[in-house]
């Protein structure tokens, strides 16, 4: 919950970049606050005879939810789409945050700066291939 309540102040109406730079930069804000806890969210390896609890469940949709809007705008007539590519985009800015976290990313890189580039490029191309681009 408190990573939900991290990022859901976000103006998810603002333009699609906008949004999901504020979304990564709250999402790595979390994760330099509290290192612990999202470790214990995303590394803690749960043996698969455990069900996860569905709040839990609940909670990570919430949390790519907020991704979503942002990226409905720019793929407004499939659903599919805009889900995977949400949890595409979320899972590479995971990739950042851990790399971060674990001390493996290269010193001169800022995990911000990579976050921004990825929203750009990430952005550019869902524009480019639905006939949005710039």
């Amino acid at each position: 919950e408190a990573m939900l309540l991290a990022c859901s102040g976000v103006d998810l109406e603002r333009a699609p970049e906008e949004a999901l730079l504020d979304l990564a930069d709250r999402y790595l804000g979390f994760i330099e606050r509290h290192p612990r806890l999202w470790s214990a969210l995303f590394e803690h390896a749960v043996p698969a005879t455990v069900e996860w609890p569905s709040r839990y469940d609940e909670l990570i949709t919430a949390l790519l939810g907020l991704v979503d809007k942002p990226l409905a705008r720019l793929i407004p007539h499939d659903q599919a789409l805009v889900r995977h590519e949400a949890r595409t985009m979320w899972s590479s800015l995971y990739g950042i945050g851990a790399l971060a976290l674990s001390g493996k990313m290269v010193e001169s890189e800022s995990p911000r700066a990579m976050a921004a580039s990825l929203v750009a490029n990430y952005l550019a191309g869902l524009r480019f291939r639905t006939g949005q681009a710039m």
